[in-house]
């Protein structure tokens, strides 16, 4: 039997109490507090008001406002503290991702008061974190903090992660308190029990069995298994005994936190553990977790968006899994026993329609308005066949090797680390054994059939014109940029873009700064507010809008990358953030190829060659899903030499190590000059074509793929992602270069947002970069990119 009750430890009236001699106050204002902002500095404003009461008018304060970077609020008396700083902590707004590493060296170098309090939510997005992050604590011992304390705010806390910097190397230990209930000025005096030991005589189980810190006061929730059932439990809490009653509640739920409770303690011993017993935890950890549906260092929420999917990951796609519902009785669980038939609804002007399955309807030949199919008029499966066979004899024409070839699913997502703020900074668990790829699904023909000259098996086919010459008179091209596209953008995106071509940046400031209060969550309320703040020269402010991205979204790789990619342009002002957010990124989903390619590069911007080297070679020797990325193992190819190139001039007492290294995989150092436009789009599933129109009437796009003037298209990935590359080797010699771009299939995840980089390799190991972020919303946009000399 397994239950659960409340202890309290220590007695709180005959608790000692230490008055701090001064306090500074590091505010978090990450993006992550957006959300009733207002009410969160109130809060501030009131603890700080209660620490003036609580310790005299005259107590010593500073205020510290930090996420991705850290500001000097105030410096003074308590008493000094009033409304043009609660003004200045409000105009900063939330913003940025949460560093709290750097906002400890930063209040290191500031000189501060003897006790720290850190009001946050305490769920780190960025820099440091674990033993790493416990060391910038320690740095305060060296100027004279005495204690930190955590004062937590927010729905989502990750409390357990703040109590591990409380009692680092500083003279006292510290404490996790709550803003809004705990009664923080007193509390950051109260001396902190350290490793308190719970213990319940005959349990065959307890969690927790050491406290690290508690109050005196302080409750706590104790798990333990017990040989039969009881309504009550003889603790013992560092050797005082209570008696407490166990904590009711409805089965599935306490069976939740009971399995909680055992996934915790395995990660304790997680973290302390390496090689064979850390995978062996993880494999426990993984197993529990998916069982009892509770999240863990090695579990996360995924949606599996197509068969591809749920057989890399072995999941029966008609498994009846239980879930949690609301019932008569409270929460329950409820076993599934029935599939629910997909189906569509027949339309009419009856009221009695009935859905009718769709395969059904295929089988029958029904179209959708519930009319016999004539065969002029092909039924879906028809349809579906015709396309896919039509895909077949383009990909033949195309080259392609073997028919079959679909836009079909987005490469299998790799097991990322938790969502969980509670799971630190574990790892992902390696990835799952690969299932073999389900059968391809038809899907409508995305290429108009073309006519230029295509050898295949040594055979000319019959009627095909010559290639070369089409290419050079044009005559097969379509017309670029298409007539009548929808427009790129829509809505309050594509007001403010107008407004800031119009050069009217104060307005589109004004406009950006709305949009993003109304709703701070918005992905494209932050872009345009970047942008406009951009254009307007406020790159500080623009870099922590880009971090937002990070901050609210700390869990998705692509969103990690885009912030990244937005964050490029403004290197000066976000270099190690940049970094660490591929890192990141890259350690959650080593399947997406790009994310290799960008760490690399930022390495070499970050002046960092020898780890740039040794992130590009990583991303080569990655096993990608055949298919996912066309074309893509020839630009990490590229890469590796180049960057090769660029480790080998910094230090060429390494160029025979990096030879070797490339020499492995069949790669030399390069020593052609070259210039790449590269696209990347982190939206899965989905098709952006390149184009790449030179001065002298070339272009190149998916299906004619070199430019007379020379350069050349390395392959049209129509999965995701990216990257397509077009490569011009030596000199280029047709510039102006017109470069753009066609959402031609969006696919499941909405609207398309990536990068253009403009790269330049001049063949002794020098690169240099341009960043162009763009975003594209329609189905068959045109979206302009610009010349490039």
């Amino acid at each position: 039997t397994y239950v659960a009750a409340q202890i309290e430890i220590g007695d709180h009236a005959a608790t000692t109490r230490e008055a701090p001699a001064g306090v500074t106050i590091m505010v978090d204002t990450s993006a992550s507090r957006g959300l009733g902002f207002a009410g969160y500095i109130r809060s501030v404003r009131q603890m700080i008001d209660s620490l003036r009461t609580t310790w005299g008018a005259t107590l010593p304060i500073q205020v510290v406002a930090y996420d991705q970077d850290a500001e000097a609020i105030f410096s003074g008396q308590a008493y000094e503290f009033g409304d043009a700083h609660v003004k200045k902590l409000m105009e900063r707004g939330a913003a940025g991702a949460s560093d709290l590493g750097q906002a400890l060296k930063w209040t290191a170098q500031h000189s501060p008061l003897s006790r720290v309090l850190v009001v946050t939510d305490g769920v780190i997005t960025a820099g440091t974190e674990g033993a790493e992050l416990a060391k910038q604590v320690g740095l305060l011992a060296a100027v004279k903090v005495e204690r930190i304390d955590f004062a937590l705010a927010g729905g989502l806390r990750d409390d357990k992660a703040m109590a591990a910097l409380v009692r680092t190397q500083l003279q006292r230990a510290g404490t996790v308190l709550d803003l809004d209930t705990d009664p923080i000025a007193t509390a950051i005096a109260e001396t902190v029990s350290l490793d308190v030991v719970v213990d319940i005589p005959g349990a065959e189980w307890v969690y927790p069995k050491v406290i690290p810190t508690a109050r005196a006061g302080e409750k706590t929730t104790v798990y333990a298994k017990l040989a039969k059932p009881a309504q009550t439990l003889d603790i013992k809490v560092s050797g005082k005994s209570q008696r407490m009653s166990v904590i009711g509640g409805t089965q599935p739920l306490v069976e939740r936190a009971i399995a909680a409770a055992e996934i915790a303690e395995m990660e304790e011993a997680l973290a302390k553990s390496t090689g064979k017993d850390a995978a062996q935890l993880k494999a426990k950890i993984a197993k529990k977790s998916v069982a009892a549906r509770v999240l863990s260092s090695q579990t996360s929420l995924l949606v599996l968006e197509s068969d591809a999917d749920y057989a890399t990951y072995g999941i029966n796609r008609r498994s009846l899994g239980d879930i949690l519902v609301v019932g008569a009785n409270g929460i329950e669980r409820k076993n599934r026993t029935q599939i629910v038939k997909p189906s569509v609804q027949i339309a009419g002007n009856t009221d009695d329609a009935k859905p009718v399955d769709k395969a059904q309807l295929e089988e029958k030949n029904v179209d959708s308005n519930g009319a016999q199919s004539k065969d002029d008029d092909p039924s879906p499966m028809k349809m579906k066949k015709a396309a896919e066979k039509e895909d077949e004899l383009q990909t033949m024409l195309d080259g392609g090797g073997s028919p079959g070839r679909t836009s079909g699913p987005s490469s299998p997502p790799s097991p990322p680390r938790a969502q969980s703020p509670s799971s630190g900074s574990a790892s992902a668990p390696p990835p799952p054994p690969r299932a073999p790829s389900p059968e391809p699904v038809a899907t409508e023909s995305r290429r108009p059939p073309r006519t230029e000259s295509v050898e295949q098996d040594g055979r000319r086919h019959a009627g095909a014109t010559d290639a070369l010459s089409a290419d050079e008179s044009g005559a097969n091209r379509p017309s670029w940029p298409p007539p009548g596209a929808p427009p790129a953008l829509t809505g309050e995106l594509a007001q403010i873009t107008r407004l800031l071509r119009g050069k009217q940046i104060d307005s589109a400031v004004s406009k950006a700064r709305d949009w993003h209060a109304r709703e701070p969550g918005n992905l494209l309320a932050l872009v345009a507010l970047g942008e406009a703040l951009e254009a307007k020269g406020s790159v500080v402010t623009a870099a922590r809008v880009y971090g937002s991205i990070i901050d609210l979204f700390p869990g998705r790789a692509d969103m990690r990358r885009f912030a990244g990619e937005r964050l490029a342009r403004l290197t000066a002002h976000a270099k190690d953030l940049i970094v660490d957010t591929y890192q990141r990124a890259v350690a959650d989903r080593p399947d997406h190829m790009t994310g290799h390619r960008l760490l690399a590069y930022a390495l070499v911007r970050a002046g960092k060659p020898a780890e740039a080297f040794k992130a590009i070679l990583a991303g080569i020797d990655h096993d990608y899903r055949d298919g996912s990325y066309a074309g893509g193992e020839r630009v990490l190819k590229d890469d590796a030499s180049m960057i090769g190139a660029t480790y080998a001039a910094a230090d060429p007492s390494k160029r025979e190590e990096i030879a070797k290294a490339l020499g492995k995989r069949g790669l030399k150092i390069a020593t052609r000059a070259s210039t790449r436009f590269i696209l990347y789009w982190e939206t899965d599933a989905n098709d952006v074509d390149f184009h790449i129109q030179d001065a002298k009437g070339g272009h190149a796009f998916y299906s004619s793929k070199q430019l007379p003037s020379g350069g050349e298209l390395y392959a049209d990935i129509t999965t995701g992602y990216g990257p397509e590359c077009f490569a011009i080797q030596g000199k280029p010699t047709a510039g102006p270069y017109h470069l753009s771009i066609d959402y031609y299939s969006q696919g499941p995840m909405g609207f398309g947002m990536g990068l253009l980089e403009i790269q330049r390799f001049d063949g002794k190991g020098g690169l240099t970069f341009e960043d162009r972020p763009y975003v594209i919303m329609n189905d068959h946009a045109y979206a302009d990119l610009g010349y490039i000399k």
